[in-house]
């Protein structure tokens, strides 16, 4: 099964994305957990 793969610079602003998202709520969470 040979699926057409995003070009890497494609690849890695999704990911930034996601990590944007998701990073910005576990972040915010995280400064409200003492340590």
């Amino acid at each position: 099964e040979a699926e057409e793969q995003p070009t890497f610079p494609e690849f890695s602003k999704n990911i930034q994305e996601v990590i944007d998202d998701f990073g910005a709520v576990f972040v915010k969470s995280n400064w409200r957990t003492p340590a």
